[in-house]
């Protein structure tokens, strides 16, 4: 039927704006939200049994505009703990349930959001560990001290200016090696064995 067929259009719209939404870096987390809780508003309500929308992801809190909180959402749909989308009903039929479709559809956008927020999280996290690293690499190249980089094989991965300056070797002519090749055969096996305790 027609209706059938609008329903139909109007839930596809819902799921591509929001993994549009979601693919955006540029978009805000709580722009996401915000547009999640309209979209799905127009994808399940209907004239006769209008809905509002609460998403409540993370530190994002977004209600569609017609909800007001005071009654009980007639749907709880959650997705990783606190993470959850709420149905309110707006309508007359006070007993008004979701259709499978309905909790099919909240369900989907719940997990894009879901696994957008993580996603992003795991990219904020990457980020602040490059930028560790980064300054953990910027230190060890500044260090008046020669320092050393091996591998469990004790092949050396690493040397750092000091190093360089220090003994006079090229790094191509170390990488690779042991660091037995700066053992110069004028000291005691009980020195060499000090440097490794």
């Amino acid at each position: 039927s027609r209706s059938e067929l609008d329903k139909r259009v109007k839930e596809l719209t819902c799921l591509h704006t929001i993994g549009g939404l979601a693919l955006d870096s540029d978009v805000s987390l709580e722009t996401l939200c915000r547009e999640a809780a309209n979209e799905l508003v127009s994808a399940v309500s209907s004239t006769a049994n209008p809905v509002a929308i609460r998403v409540r992801f993370g530190d994002h809190d977004y209600c569609s505009p017609e909800a007001t909180g005071s009654s009980p959402p007639i749907a709880t749909i959650t997705c990783g703990s606190p993470n959850r989308v709420e149905v309110f009903n707006l309508g007359t039929e006070a007993s008004r349930a979701l259709s499978d479709d309905d909790r099919l559809l909240i369900e989907s956008v719940a997990n894009r959001l879901h696994a957008e927020f993580a996603h992003r999280d795991e990219e904020r996290q990457l980020a602040a560990a490059n930028s560790r690293l980064s300054l953990l690499q910027a230190a060890l190249e500044a260090a008046s001290h020669s320092v050393v980089i091996t591998n469990t094989q004790g092949a050396i991965e690493w040397v750092n200016p000091a190093f360089l300056k220090t003994t006079g070797y090229e790094s191509a002519e170390v990488l690779g090696q042991n660091p037995r090749v700066l053992k110069s055969g004028k000291q005691e096996a009980g020195f060499y064995r000090k440097l490794w305790d």
